[in-house]
């Protein structure tokens, strides 16, 4: 068993004997969403020593060209933030909500597009096809959370989402500000308990 997190490494997760993941340590540490993707993470068969490798580049060496092209790309898919007086309103509301600290620690996250979503595993060249796993008929970012049709029943089991199908938002810190910005706060905590238990069974 692990005594401190803080002088832990990844090394003391791992079985020595099968060279496998331990899920009980993984899924005792790590969020749900987190320890499925550690243990999808495939091992080396034998004890190898540690090394570093930049994954943007063929050669795995880091390159400053590799590594603007990727902040590059970075800024460009991230939503276009807020005014710095709007996203701490923001983020005030989000932590004063009635909730579990699980489910407000979700939507922080969420809202920072910080979730490990298939497309941004894919940005990281972790993953190779972001689409849904579910509908498989999108991409797997806000679609996951608020568009996908295998889900709908979340949002149709709550009369006070009528809006859902006549509404877009360009990701989920959007939805989110609608919703407090809206006065819906306290109406729709039924709703974000179910999205933060689909999100998590990912």
């Amino acid at each position: 068993m692990i005594a401190s997190l803080e002088e832990a490494t990844v090394d003391m997760l791992i079985d020595e004997d099968t060279r496998q993941w331990n899920p009980e340590l993984v899924d005792g540490i790590f969020a749900p969403e987190e320890s499925a993707l550690i243990k999808k993470i495939p091992l080396a068969r034998c004890e190898t020593e540690d090394s570093l490798y930049w994954p943007l580049t063929q050669e795995d060496n880091y390159t400053s060209k590799s590594s603007y092209r990727f902040l590059k790309e970075e800024a460009e898919v991230r939503p276009l933030a807020d005014s710095e007086s709007q996203e701490k309103d923001l983020w005030k509301k989000i932590w004063a909500l009635k909730v579990p600290n699980k489910v407000k620690n979700h939507m922080w996250r969420a809202c920072r597009n910080s979730l490990p979503t298939k497309t941004n595993l894919v940005r990281r060249t972790i993953i190779a096809n972001d689409t849904c796993d579910r509908c498989h008929g999108a991409a797997e970012v806000i679609h996951t959370l608020w568009e996908c049709p295998e889900i709908d029943v979340v949002w149709t089991d709550a009369t006070l989402w009528d809006f859902h199908f006549n509404s877009e938002f360009a990701d989920f810190k959007h939805l989110v500000a609608w919703l407090v910005s809206h006065g819906k706060n306290s109406r729709c905590l039924p709703c974000l308990h179910g999205r933060f238990g689909i999100n998590a069974t990912r």
